[in-house]
């Protein structure tokens, strides 16, 4: 019989990688929807609809690294400013036509030039966290290559 509270229990989740920033050529492997939590500016903690993109890096020293790109999906209709409709457009190749609905297939499978960033997590006072905690995102869609 397991304890109810043993070491057992704490598993490590996902390793976020860190990677230099910058441009690089990177295909789409997964597009989906999806919640994610984040804390409020009350210190609250709060879930979003996202549109989550998954990267894998296809050059140089972080070939094969794969990187997620977080959308804000908290939208209906998307506006024309919006990420989530300048990315698809770059993706589709055209704007859509009012109304049209906006399939995240335009995404999967395709190579795209992509913006490395680097997140810098803060602790409540605004000093950043240790760079041990800092990890990459995919932050701008630049153009579609195929």
């Amino acid at each position: 019989m397991r304890k109810k509270d043993s070491d057992e229990d704490l598993i490590a989740g996902e390793d976020r990688k860190l990677i230099p920033e910058g441009k690089y050529s990177a295909q789409c492997v997964e597009a989906k929807r999806g919640m994610v939590g984040q804390r409020t500016t009350k210190g609250t903690f709060s879930r979003t609809p996202k549109i989550i993109l998954k990267f894998r890096l296809l050059e140089g020293q972080v070939q094969g690294e794969e990187i997620l790109m977080y959308i804000n999906a908290d939208y209906k209709p998307f506006p024309a400013g919006s990420k989530f409709y300048q990315s698809w457009v770059i993706a589709k190749g055209r704007k859509p036509a009012r109304r049209d609905r906006m399939t995240l297939e335009v995404f999967k499978d395709r190579i795209f030039t992509v913006g490395v960033k680097t997140v810098k997590p803060k602790f409540e006072d605004g000093t950043e966290k240790p760079e041990s905690l800092w990890y990459s995102r995919v932050d701008e869609i630049y153009e579609k290559h195929a």
